[in-house]
């Protein structure tokens, strides 16, 4: 018995043993099949499993006139989208594109609309964007989309797609200051990464440039898991994007139209701003374009009539453009004389009708002569004489430190790219770009605002609010307030002096004065600027550019109005107009006119 027993354990245990050994050897085998026999379709298999982050475009804030009219809006497009998952055909790809291509004829008949897609534009995205809809029409009329919902019902995988576009109601109305978007392109460094960015509108220049960030809001994602054919097996996840926020300019729609009336047909620039403010209303330059014509993209063509116009219509004149501002600089030297105390408010000087300065005999305006002049009758009448004499017996630091502090040679801070310093020079800047010290002549050129003197519209209307309520120069305000998404309310930006002078009254009274008589006196160099029932002050100025042989000249007027609690400052300049009384006066007349609502001829010559 014993042996028996010896035998039959000994058999349970090879038993066991060969069992054990069928086991692991299933075991091996199963796992040399997973791992080496089929591992690589398996590897395939988990690579054909990916993620793909998609960036969902933000709706932009709009922008409004500070009476709150929308200057710039969103608007829907309608779009039709084929969902390449839902259509795929069996086989190669191109059996795929080809039945897309067969179904968008069918819809394009159907619906009445033409075709905007190319077969290779099928092809395109069906190889690099499939997991997203092809967008196989844009942007068209509730017609063809009604027509579309009620004919195409038995086509499975297709639908309407709507995204925003930006649209300007007044088409080119402020186009500078308000500037165009387009479409954006690749995530900025540092960015969260994106497979693929849906269109987004991204600001391009001006308001819509500067405050990009600000209007653009935040972008909305979304994650979705594809195979390796890019179809869409399933959404992961959602993000909603949040709307940018509206911007409520300073600019007023109504006083912006009517400037851009009165320069309609001349290449120049108007700015009018509110004296007690700084509030910018309008920003007016020549030539213009429609703002609309770069939504959703600019045509080739339209782009190259812009850049081939030598008038330069992409220029925002008002704040970028730099000239010389001729004598409408001349209320400025005035004010330094005055307050530098170095010359009593009843100085005289007698203009035979030309300076000696050495050798140089330099001329007057008015060649003749003026005979002896006074402080304000000079600003009425313009004589040079007058004040090339004062220029140089006051001394040319003056002059710099009081053009400085009212914002000549330095930006403006104004909300555009295109704000520009101008040109304020002394005698470090003139050894170092002409190689040459400062002369008495440099002080007598740029006491009557010329010589290497360069000031922009925008720098000018500033100066000219400053002398209209009294001492205050206010940094030029174009955005007047922020509202957040969902708020009914605007939060307002508030006014900022930039410098604040304690002028006295005697210099008040004396360069007001003179401005009044430039436009209210029969014998003031804007007197055919007069406008009927309104008392207001102006400088005129003519300032000669180019070669002196072609006799180029910028005519320049600045004026605010009404003389007393002046509702507006202007500066007004003409790039090629000749003379300023024959230019550069009778539009500021014409301005005036429509802003006051103010006709009729006036009562001198």
């Amino acid at each position: 018995m014993s042996a028996v027993n010896d035998d039959m354990q000994r058999f349970r245990i090879r038993l066991v043993l060969f069992l054990c050994f069928i086991g692991l050897f299933c075991l091996i085998a199963k796992l040399w099949s997973l791992q080496v026999v089929k591992g690589h379709q398996y590897s395939k298999n988990i690579a054909q499993q990916s993620m793909r982050r998609i960036r969902i475009p933000e709706m932009r804030g709009r922008i409004y006139d500070r009476n709150l009219k929308i200057i710039a809006d969103n608007r829907p497009s309608h779009c039709i989208a084929i969902y390449i998952e839902e259509v795929r055909q069996k086989g190669r790809w191109k059996n795929t594109v080809d039945h897309i291509f067969e179904l968008m004829k069918g819809v394009a008949r159907k619906a009445e609309i033409p075709m905007q897609l190319k077969y290779d534009d099928v092809e395109e995205h069906v190889r690099t964007q499939r997991y997203l809809p092809l967008l196989a029409w844009k942007d068209i009329d509730e017609a063809a989309i009604a027509r579309f919902s009620e004919r195409i019902n038995d086509i499975s995988g297709m639908s309407i797609y709507t995204e925003a576009y930006r649209e300007y109601p007044y088409k080119d109305l402020a186009c500078h200051a308000i500037g165009y978007v387009g479409r954006g392109g690749l995530p900025e460094e540092g960015e969260e990464s994106y497979n693929l960015y849906l269109p987004q509108m991204i600001g391009k220049s001006g308001i819509e440039l500067i405050m990009d960030e600000e209007l653009r809001g935040e972008a909305g994602g979304e994650l979705l898991r594809v195979d390796v054919s890019g179809i869409k097996h399933e959404t992961l996840g959602h993000r909603d994007p949040k709307n940018g926020k509206d911007l409520q300019l300073t600019i007023d729609a109504e006083v912006q139209r009517l400037a851009e009336e009165v320069l309609s047909t001349e290449v120049g620039a108007i700015c009018i701003v509110e004296p007690f403010t700084g509030d910018v209303l309008a920003m007016a330059s020549y030539p213009r374009y429609d703002l609309n014509r770069w939504i959703p993209k600019a045509s080739t063509s339209f782009i190259r009539s812009l850049t081939g116009d030598s008038r330069g219509p992409f220029n925002n004149r008002v704040s970028g453009g730099e000239y010389a501002p001729g004598s409408t600089f001349k209320p400025l030297v005035c004010i330094a004389a005055l307050e530098s105390d170095k010359v009593s408010p009843n100085q005289s000087y007698h203009c035979p009708g030309y300076f000696m300065l050495g050798n140089l005999r330099m001329h007057c305006g008015y060649r003749n002569g003026h005979g002896t002049l006074n402080m304000r009758q000079a600003i009425e009448r313009s004589c040079n004489v007058y004040f090339y004499k004062l220029g140089l017996e006051i001394g040319y630091d003056h002059i710099y430190h009081t053009a400085a502090a009212l914002g000549f040679g330095a930006k403006t801070g104004i909300e555009s790219g295109s704000d520009r310093a101008g040109l304020l020079p002394d005698n470090f800047w003139k050894r170092e770009k002409k190689g040459d010290s400062w002369r008495d002549g440099d002080t007598a050129n740029i006491s009557i605002g010329q010589g290497y003197l360069m000031a922009s519209p925008l720098q000018m209307a500033m100066y000219t609010a400053a002398v209209a309520n009294g001492g205050i120069l206010y940094r030029p305000r174009l955005i007047k307030g922020k509202r957040e998404p969902g708020n009914k309310h605007f939060r307002e930006i508030l006014p900022e002096a930039a410098n604040i002078f304690s002028w006295s009254s005697v210099t008040k009274n004396i360069v007001m004065g003179g401005m009044r008589d430039v436009v209210m006196s029969d014998r003031g160099t804007a007197r055919n600027a007069q406008v009927v029932g309104l008392e207001y002050a102006g400088k005129t100025g003519t300032a000669q550019f180019g070669k002196r042989s072609e006799k180029k000249y910028r005519a320049w007027m600045v004026a605010f109005a009404p003389y007393k609690n002046p509702k507006y400052a202007i500066s007004l300049v003409i790039e090629e107009g000749g003379s300023s009384s024959v230019s550069a006066s009778p539009k500021m007349k014409e301005l005036l006119e429509k802003l006051f609502g103010l006709s009729g001829e006036s009562t001198s010559g």
